[in-house]
C-alpha cells in the first residue's frame, strides 16, 4: 500500500526503525530525533502522519488513504526532512 512511499524515505538518509505499534517507523542515520512515522488507530480508522521539519516535529490525522498518501509524497517532494 505504502512500499513507494517507503522507498522514497529511504533514499532521504532514513532507515527503519523496529516498533511493533506503528504501521512503519524511521530514524535519520545521523540523527536518531529525526523521525517518520505512520501509526493506524483502530478505534476511529484513522492513520496518525509524523515528521521532523527543522527542529520542529509535526504531526497529522487522516481518516482515508488516498489523501495520507497524497499528502506524504508531498511532504517528501517539497521538504528536505
Amino acid at each position: 500500500m505504502l512500499a513507494s512511499l517507503e522507498k522514497k524515505i529511504l533514499k532521504k538518509q532514513y532507515e527503519y526503525v523496529f516498533d511493533d505499534t506503528k504501521l512503519w517507523s524511521f530514524k535519520k542515520k545521523d540523527d536518531a530525533l529525526k523521525q517518520i512515522n505512520l501509526e493506524h488507530n483502530k478505534e476511529n480508522n484513522k492513520y496518525k502522519f509524523s515528521f521532523p521539519i527543522d527542529d520542529i516535529h509535526y504531526s497529522t490525522t487522516f481518516g482515508d488513504v488516498t489523501t495520507l498518501k497524497k499528502y506524504i509524497d508531498y511532504i517528501l517532494h517539497t521538504h528536505t526532512l
